[in-house]
Parts: structure tokens; C-alpha cells; sequence
């Protein structure tokens, strides 16, 4: 069954990347700008650039010779995730990149087990490929919110959640500036690591300090507790440094009093290149009416993804501390 189904992710990516490959030399774009142009034009069931009747034949001919609404939305998803790695690797786009894909399903593993959600919120979102990934999971509808700062990544997420027919509304803004956004029931987000810019901006947050800079990862954590419904659950993914650098004593007590720490989950050093930052998976739920701390936080060292015994064992633990603490 997943060998089917890796073989018809390989062969949609293929339709995305002939697609943009095409686009892009034809256009004089690049690759990325190229993919926008072509999941818009596997939405919209027609090619959506002035091109020549020659040009317009060739892609439009492509595009049916994979009806894309024959896969599952995980398969585009996954499919969409290659083409756009694939650009990354040849344009560099500042302050972005893709969540793995295997932190990405474990992520939403852990979401459904907690949640069941009516709204999800990524306010880094990026591509939206964390988000769309964890809204995937759920049978029910589930609206998602995003925000991001970078104009091209925001309209590789429009293009990702269109192309899986994903309800998304994305803000091309700072999200700690953006008041658009409802409370919502679980926040997922790959925290980016770092310095704020924007010293007027961060004054407004009980994180910033005025003997140390303000770290954005810090700042984004305080903002996803205001924007959480009571009892919500907040899933992100952290720098192992988060609690020992500048800043730490601050965030340990906003944490304290807003919130419930469930589990922290540090992902195997075999994910992150050499002299990239380490991460772990931080599951907080804000605190409110019936809420109750858990028995034990949730804590692990987690093995390679890739090695199914280890994997498995891990698994049973945490569906072992769901049965005693949920």
C-alpha cells in the first residue's frame, strides 16, 4: 500500500516539476514563482498566464494527463513538498524552509491524539506545509489561519492549501503585529529562531526586556497563549536552547502561569544538518475552566524515524501516557 502510494506522489511531483520546469524557461521565472503558477492553474482547470496557444495546449494537455483530484490531499501535499524542496535547493528564500515531513506527520499524530479541533493557527506558516499537514488529519472540516512575513513563501502556501482544498485564510504579515486572526483551538508552529527587529513592537510583549534583545521565538510563544482558546492546546517546535539562553526565567513564569507544559519531545540530531539549531517538539495547553495538569509531563529522546523498532516502542509510550493523562 505505501509503495503504491509513494509511486503516485513520484508521479504527480513529476506532472509539478515538467509543469514549472516548463513554465519557468518559457516565462523567464524562477522555479518556485513557476509551481505557484502551476497548482494555480491545476485549481483553476486552466492555464492562468497569457501565454501562445502552443504554450497554453502543451500545459493544459499536461495537467490532464494526471487529474490531480484523483489523489488524496496527503498525496498532493507530499507531492507539492518535493517540487517546492526541489526550488529551494536552487533559490534561496531568506528565514524559510520546509518542516520535515516526518516531524510534520508526527506532529499531527500528536494533534489528533490531544485535539479535535475546529480551528488551526500556524503563525509562521510558511509554506503551510505543517499546517495543511496537521488539518489533513481530521475527517471533520477544520478551518486554518496562517501569517508570514516573506511574500513568496505566503503564496507558496496559498498555492499548497488550494491545491488540497484546505480552507485557509493567510495573512502576509508580522504575526505579532496581526489582530485579524480569531482565537482559535490549537496553534502548531515551527518557532523561527532569532532576534526580533522591531524593538517598538516587541515593548508590547511581557518577553522584552531591556537587557537582552528580544528573541522572536520567545515573543511568538506569548502571543500564541494570548490567541489560544482556554484549554487549547499550542504545539511547537523549539530550540533546545529555549530554556537555558537570555530570556529563559521570563518565559519559564509566563509559561507557568498561562499554561500546562504536557510534553517536550527532543527530535533525533540525525534531522538537522551539522551546525543547524536542534529542535524539540513542546506541546503546551493554556490553562482554563476543567483544565487539569497532567499526572507527568511527557518526556523522550526520540529515535530516528526511520527506525521502525525504536519508533514503535515510542509510540506505545505515548499511547500509554494518553490513556493515564488524558
Amino acid at each position: 500500500m505505501e509503495v503504491a502510494r509513494q509511486a503516485t506522489i513520484e508521479k504527480f511531483f513529476h506532472i509539478l516539476d515538467e509543469s514549472s520546469t516548463y513554465i519557468a524557461e518559457q516565462f523567464q521565472k524562477s522555479y518556485l514563482e513557476a509551481l505557484i503558477d502551476t497548482a494555480e492553474s491545476m485549481f483553476q482547470q486552466e492555464f492562468v498566464l497569457p501565454g501562445t496557444a502552443e504554450q497554453k495546449t502543451k500545459l493544459e494537455n499536461l495537467y490532464r494527463s494526471y487529474p490531480y483530484q484523483r489523489l488524496t490531499r496527503e498525496e498532493r501535499r507530499r507531492s507539492f513538498q518535493l517540487a517546492m524542496l526541489k526550488g529551494m535547493k536552487d533559490q534561496a528564500v531568506p528565514g524559510t524552509g520546509v518542516t520535515p515531513d516526518a516531524v510534520c506527520m508526527f506532529i499531527a499524530y500528536l494533534a489528533k491524539q490531544l485535539s479535535r479541533p475546529q480551528s488551526i493557527y500556524d503563525p509562521a506558516v510558511g509554506s503551510g506545509n505543517l499546517l495543511t499537514c496537521v488539518m489533513n488529519q481530521y475527517e471533520n472540516a477544520v478551518q486554518g489561519w496562517g501569517t508570514e512575513v516573506d511574500a513568496l513563501t505566503i503564496r507558496l502556501a496559498y498555492a499548497n492549501a488550494n491545491l488540497q482544498h484546505q480552507s485557509v485564510e493567510l495573512y502576509h504579515q508580522d504575526c505579532l503585529k496581526n489582530e485579524h486572526v480569531p482565537v482559535t483551538d490549537l496553534i502548531v508552529c515551527d518557532l523561527p529562531v532569532g532576534m526580533y527587529p522591531d524593538e517598538q513592537t516587541a515593548k508590547m510583549f511581557e518577553m522584552y526586556a531591556d537587557d537582552h534583545p528580544a528573541y522572536t521565538h520567545h515573543l511568538i510563544i506569548e502571543k500564541s497563549l494570548q490567541m489560544c482558546r482556554e484549554g487549547g492546546y499550542q504545539i511547537f517546535l523549539i530550540p533546545n536552547t529555549l530554556f537555558t539562553e537570555p530570556g529563559a526565567d521570563k518565559l519559564r513564569e509566563l509559561i507557568r502561569r498561562s499554561a500546562l507544559i504536557q510534553a517536550v519531545l527532543q527530535l533525533p540530531q540525525s534531522l538537522f544538518r551539522e551546525g543547524s539549531v536542534q529542535k524539540s517538539i513542546f506541546i503546551l495547553q493554556k490553562k482554563g475552566r476543567g483544565v487539569q495538569a497532567p499526572k507527568q509531563t511527557l518526556m523522550a529522546q526520540l529515535p530516528s524515524f526511520k527506525d521502525g523498532y525504536q519508533m514503535s516502542r515510542i509510540l506505545g509510550q505515548i499511547r500509554d501516557w494518553l490513556k493515564e493523562n488524558k
